[in-house]
């Protein structure tokens, strides 16, 4: 539910295109879109329910991840990102907290689309505007250049 404080044109706008990102997207390392509304009222979100922590957590708990399971979990997310790209949605905020582990059986899941740019919509990120995490950023979004497509997710 996003809260009525924070509602105004541009933050709606942000988030219907995160409902319609996740909307086009249908992979097992991708969070599900369970439903929406964007009414202006009272826009909400519901997601599929991923019992785990996030990757960050993972990352903190150990001193080196065997490489196994590090291989095994960077080619889930790769395979998640590939879908999105796949279909013209492009995360731009990609990081371990973005990304939920499954304690059942430890796939990987990304999650957090409220930066993601569906190339195929409008622009709502103003030239010269910084959207991500600054350690996770590309190299041209840290320059402040334009990253379009897939080297805003590696």
């Amino acid at each position: 539910l996003m809260s009525a404080a924070v509602v105004d044109e541009r933050n709606l706008k942000r988030f219907t295109r995160e409902c319609e990102a996740l909307g086009r997207l249908s992979h097992p390392n991708v969070v599900r879109l369970a439903g929406a509304s964007t009414d202006a009222a009272a826009p909400w979100l519901a997601m599929e329910l991923i019992h785990g922590k996030d990757l960050q957590h993972r990352l903190d708990a150990a001193d080196v991840l065997p490489f196994d399971e590090t291989a095994r979990v960077v080619a889930q997310i790769a395979r998640g990102v590939g879908h999105a790209h796949g279909r013209g949605v492009f995360h731009r905020d990609l990081k371990p907290s973005n990304v939920l582990v499954r304690d059942a059986d430890g796939s990987a899941v990304v999650t957090d689309f409220g930066l993601a740019r569906n190339l195929e919509a409008s622009r709502f990120t103003r030239t010269g505007d910084t959207i991500g995490t600054l350690a996770f950023m590309s190299p041209e979004q840290v320059k402040g250049q334009r990253a379009e497509g897939t080297p805003a997710d590696v």
